[in-house]
């Protein structure tokens, strides 16, 4: 966090003294040239990647702390360890440490010491320096003007850098994924520590990846300022050609964009962007790949807007939807398209607003924009990625429970719940940690497991009926429903498990799944909607007032059937199982637009704040008092999480405070340093139209 305060008021900075820009930028350049010598001579071999050093099974003999870690040599020297051959392949396991917090035995023979923790912990420091590394080159690469210095020999030095540690952490993901876990007994303790063990490992792979992915995207940047490639470096084709755009994005040069966007996205287009998430099997090389391309695309959906060119970004969206639908990367593959479709989109509607704000400067103009002109504006962008977007969305299942959604499918997860699920559904078995264990193993594999063991402990009926009432596969796919729509709606079964009498029988369980079939239906028409709330949320936070009032009735009007029909089926739910689920009750109670209001809330933080460090008058805190009335006067859920209307609130007071502070500045992006450019409003109509038509 210091490195980075310190970096961002460097390249912030004017020098008063410099007579030209030159000399400022050059004066800069030679200080932050001096910070990173000092930093690799003082970081020594912490600067590279780390070993994975369980590999080998051999105790490892006491060392100093990571901090000042002592040269092999001098081990060496001294002529070896005397007494290490009395203790050679005898590996310590400390008494104390047997997985429970009291001083004695718990009697779970399971919950031993598991050695990758220890390692993971040195790992994980080892990586989040190389990860301030990265972070630290990217700010520099997009916030030096290589031109004004006229030094590209360092950006290449730190370039084939950051192309040598990324060597080093693919091979340290390669030995991490390869640690073997111990295969558990079926029995809810041995799971949860077999839960507790993967999650160790997994959580290390991740900071592996992070990390990885940080050091890729501080290559590239740096060959994009260095104007050269790393030595021995052969990049693909669709990485070079990204580095040529990155570099006319810092030039500012539109037709040269114009020129090499098309081939970047047919390059673009063959590359994979899905993957498959560490708990589903995911191998790690693979995520890093796809993580690989996505930032790049994140790049270019934010910056290419603000270069004037918004039909660039749309079809790029379009290229990011056929990667995702012709390349698939196998079953429960993650989708980030809807992330990326909302950086794009937010991107294209800011350089609209900008548009139209240039508009209303000009002295044949008047002061003030036409809200109408502006509403017409996203009303066209948002028509024609909403295609894209419903398309998406199609293909997408937001929910486990969608796997049933037929009568019939229905059906059959009622009566396997109401057959199996009063010795099944048990505290034990509903604990969070030991239903990821089951999924994570597979479901059918564990029935197998625990139906040939008949020591195993607890049995139930769903064992002795297997293949014999009931398929081993068909009872498989019904639990792994089940379990799958816990795990991903655990708060609304803990508003269940505390707030009715039917949780405690494991055979009522269809009851809370019948509550979330209606929910999520819910989501799923709200999900069609999200990019018209994120039009109404870039409204909000530009002060468009007006634009967004005319966006929300046409909203409101758009909604109110479905909203209602929604309302209905929850009233004849709780008539037919006498149980009201306040989590859910609130949630469409929401009719799909109470998210506007937390927008206009959010949007009053900003003034709120700015008013209180001027010592001004309190307008903008007086008016969010006042909005916040219909919050706080009718309280939702059922009183075991934050309210999610008050963590967004959290989180944009956070926000707005360091942008405010100066000394808690975020780093400026690339997208913010790059030129901006401002088309006539009437071209990006033109570029809309052309690319809707096409499109």
């Amino acid at each position: 966090t210091l490195t980075q305060r310190w970096l961002n008021e460097v390249l912030n900075s004017t020098d008063a003294t410099a007579e030209t820009t030159t000399a400022g930028g050059r004066r800069r350049w030679d200080l932050l040239g001096k910070f990173f010598d000092y930093f690799e001579a003082n970081a020594d071999d912490l600067w590279q990647p780390p070993r994975f050093e369980l590999k080998t099974g051999k105790p490892k003999k006491p060392k100093p702390a990571e901090e000042d870690p002592l040269p092999e040599e001098d081990e060496e020297e001294s002529g070896g360890d005397l007494f290490g051959a009395a203790y050679e392949d005898v590996v310590f396991r400390d008494s104390t440490r047997d997985g429970n917090e009291g001083n004695t035995l718990s009697g779970d023979d399971d919950a031993t010491e598991f050695e990758l923790e220890g390692e993971a912990r040195r790992l994980i420091l080892r990586l989040t320096l190389l990860e301030t590394i990265a972070k630290l080159w990217k700010t520099v690469a997009v916030g030096i003007d290589t031109e004004t210095t006229g030094d590209r020999e360092r950006m290449a030095v730190w370039s084939q850098q950051a192309a040598t540690t990324r060597d080093g952490l693919l091979r340290l993901l390669d030995e991490v994924e390869t640690f073997p876990l111990p295969a558990p007994r079926g029995t809810p303790a041995a799971l949860v520590e077999y839960d507790r063990r993967r999650q160790v490992r997994d959580e290390l792979l991740g900071r592996i990846i992070v990390t990885c992915v940080e050091t890729i995207d501080a290559a590239r940047l740096l060959a994009a300022a260095a104007g050269t490639m790393p030595e021995g470096s052969t990049p693909a084709e669709w990485e070079a050609r990204f580095i040529d755009v990155v570099q006319a994005l810092r030039s500012g040069d539109r037709a040269r964009l114009y020129e090499l966007a098309p081939r970047l996205r047919a390059l673009m287009n063959e590359q994979p962007i899905l993957y498959v998430p560490l708990s589903k099997g995911g191998r790690p090389r693979d995520i890093v790949a796809a993580q690989s391309v996505q930032s790049a695309a994140s790049l270019l959906l934010q910056t290419l807007p603000r270069a004037g060119l918004p039909a660039e970004t749309c079809r790029l969206i379009g290229v990011i939807q056929h990667m995702e639908r012709h390349r698939p990367a196998g079953e429960g593959a993650v989708t980030e398209f809807d992330r990326l479709f909302q950086l794009g989109f937010d991107a294209c509607a800011q350089s609209l607003i900008d548009s139209v704000e240039a508009a209303s400067r000009r002295p044949e103009i008047e002061e003030e924009p036409q809200s109408s002109e502006l509403f017409e504006g996203l009303q066209l962008l948002t028509e024609g990625l909403l295609r894209r977007w419903n398309a998406h969305a199609r293909s997408l299942r937001l929910s486990s429970l969608e796997k049933a959604g037929e009568k019939k499918r229905w059906d059959a997860l009622t009566a396997f719940v109401r057959d199996y699920g009063k010795d099944l559904f048990t505290p034990k078995f509903l604990n969070l940690g030991n239903l990821r264990a089951v999924l994570y193993q597979k479901v059918e594999d564990w029935l197998g497991r625990l139906k040939e063991d008949e020591d195993a402990e607890p049995r139930f009926q769903l064992l002795d009926d297997l293949d014999v009432k009931i398929p081993k596969r068909e009872a498989a796919e019904l639990l792994t429903i089940v379990i799958e729509t816990l795990i991903e709606n655990y708060a609304e079964f803990k508003d269940y498990n505390s707030t009715t009498t039917q949780s405690d029988h494991g055979e009522l369980l269809y009851v809370l799944l019948d509550f979330l079939r209606l929910r999520t239906a819910y989501e799923r028409f709200a999900w069609n909607l999200r990019p018209v709330l994120m039009v109404h949320e870039v409204l909000v936070r530009r002060h468009k007032s007006a634009t967004a009032e005319l966006w929300r009735r046409a909203l409101t009007e758009r909604t109110q059937e479905a909203a209602d029909w929604h309302l209905a089926q929850l009233d004849e739910l709780m008539r037919k199982h006498g149980v009201r689920l306040p989590t859910i009750a609130d949630r469409l109670s929401e009719r799909f637009v109470r998210p506007l209001a937390v927008d206009r809330l959010r949007a009053l933080i900003r003034p709120a704040v700015t008013e209180f460090q001027d010592e001004a008058s309190q307008t903008a805190f007086s008016l969010l008092e006042q909005e916040l009335r219909e919050f706080t006067d009718n309280p939702t859920g059922a009183g075991l999480d934050v309210p999610a209307w008050l963590s967004a609130l959290e989180d944009e007071v956070r926000r707005v405070l360091a942008k405010t502070n100066r000394r808690a500045a975020e780093p400026a992006s690339l997208a913010d340093r790059i030129p901006h450019t401002t088309p006539a409003w009437e071209e990006l109509l033109g570029q809309l139209r052309s690319w809707d038509t096409a499109g």
